[in-house]
């Protein structure tokens, strides 16, 4: 994760930790749990009702679900979109990251940095496309306690796994 707070950011121009998952579900609702992952160890599962999400003590928020009905595209094409919505969104955005999970399947990872009040936050979306599904596992929380976890939830990614698609 190379994504680092900027030594003058402006804070005047920061989004809130909102605007960033809402720039990750650019794509709208999603359904209930279709897909398997392990989450890193010092994560706790948040939600008993969906089993999507996992929180630290800390703070950092992981949660992952499948978009619903998305319009069918490649991996690039929303790997791009992504990009793009956040740096327009006034996020600072690394190059899409692509890596392939222990099953083989291709996916993405995007690592953006914006703001939430004084505190730099950091927004990891790794994107998973099968056809015309189309999955998000999404991490957030403050830059110091995130990026710390970099090589634990990329490794977390690779456990990803689509049910009702021939790979569980």
């Amino acid at each position: 994760m190379n994504v680092r707070p900027a030594a003058n950011a402006s804070r005047s121009a920061a989004l809130p930790l909102h605007a960033a998952l809402l720039a990750a579900s650019l794509l709208l609702g999603a359904c209930g749990p279709q897909h398997a992952l392990q989450a890193p160890s010092g994560f706790a599962r948040y939600s008993e009702d969906d089993g999507n999400r996992w929180v630290t003590p800390d703070g950092v928020v992981l949660r992952a679900r499948e978009i619903d009905e998305p319009p069918e595209a490649t991996l690039a094409f929303w790997s791009e979109a992504l990009s793009r919505h956040l740096e327009r969104s006034g996020y600072r955005v690394e190059k899409p990251r692509d890596f392939r999970t222990r099953d083989g399947m291709e996916a993405s990872r995007v690592d953006a940095i914006g703001h939430r009040g004084a505190e730099d936050w950091l927004l990891v979306t790794a994107i998973y496309v099968q056809g015309p599904r189309l999955w998000l596992v999404e991490a957030t929380g403050p830059w110091r306690q995130l990026q710390p976890l970099s090589d634990a939830l990329q490794q977390a990614l690779t456990t990803f796994k689509p049910e009702g698609t021939g790979r569980k």
